[in-house]
């Protein structure tokens, strides 16, 4: 019952991770321990791998975000906000960086036919409160600032995710370690050991490939401090899913896909 419930979490994710993301302020969340320290590990680098995952999202969403902006008190700036390279981002009186929103930091896109219709950026920090939230499609907008200083853009450009072909080629690198063994339920029925190994073209399961060189409707990037761990989701076109984490020692944890409506794996390291 527990990997059923941890399955059905995961599965969830692709629309909890769109909603946060389109959200205009940030929702607090109660103070959560931080992770242990993975072992063979030092807490620093664990915290490094972790600034490297967020640091490989950062291209897609560097860019001038400016237009029609505004506050609570009148008009502001129309320069809006800049994200660099490096995931700073500054705006007249506001300065953080992407890598410190610990309460939650991520992108995901949304397609039809192959094209991005939808990308969106959010990073949200409760210690202290701050946020970033950057939407590209049909309704272009931009909101930042610390606390409830909010600022407002509307109008602005396209993320440069907007432009790619989709995320998995930019996380790929950081799910494409060595093979792991994982705990798995199978189509509900049985629970094996089976060897999980990701590569550029996707993740193969006991040797059979779930392919990411599919038509894809949703992708999610999610880096998640207080679990020390970066997850990665895709909804395809035909309605199947898939879903699977790399914790902060580089190893892939856990995995979730199905196909025609049906789980297909539900997998998590340790005993089942």
């Amino acid at each position: 019952m527990k990997k059923i419930l941890i399955g059905a979490c995961a599965m969830a994710l692709l629309s909890a991770c769109g909603q946060r993301g389109a959200a205009d302020t940030a929702a607090e969340a109660p103070a959560q321990a931080a992770p242990a320290p993975v072992s063979g590990a030092s807490p620093e680098a664990n915290a490094k791998r972790m600034l490297g995952y967020a640091a490989a999202l950062f291209p897609l969403v560097a860019g001038t975000y400016g237009g029609n902006c505004a506050t609570v008190a009148g008009p502001a700036p129309k320069e809006g906000i800049v994200i660099s390279g490096a995931g700073q981002a500054s705006a007249p009186g506001f300065a953080r960086n992407l890598a410190d929103a610990e309460h939650s930091f991520g992108v995901s896109r949304t397609a039809q036919g192959g094209t991005t219709e939808t990308a969106i950026l959010y990073a949200e920090s409760t210690e202290p409160k701050w946020a970033v939230h950057i939407s590209s499609g049909p309704r272009s907008t931009a909101m930042f600032g610390d606390g409830d200083a909010q600022t407002s853009c509307q109008q602005v450009p396209p993320l440069g995710l907007m432009q790619a072909k989709d995320i998995y080629t930019t996380v790929a690198p950081l799910f494409t370690g060595e093979a792991v063994t994982l705990s798995c339920t199978v189509e509900l029925l049985s629970v094996r050991d089976l060897t999980v190994k990701a590569g550029p073209d996707g993740v193969s399961v006991d040797g059979k490939l779930i392919s990411l060189k599919r038509p894809m409707k949703k992708e999610v990037a999610d880096v998640e401090w207080r679990a020390g761990k970066l997850t990665y989701s895709a909804l395809f076109d035909d309605g199947s899913q898939l879903n699977m984490s790399v914790d902060d020692s580089g190893k892939i944890t856990d995995l979730s896909s199905s196909s025609a409506g049906k789980v297909a794996y539900m997998c998590s390291k340790g005993s089942a």
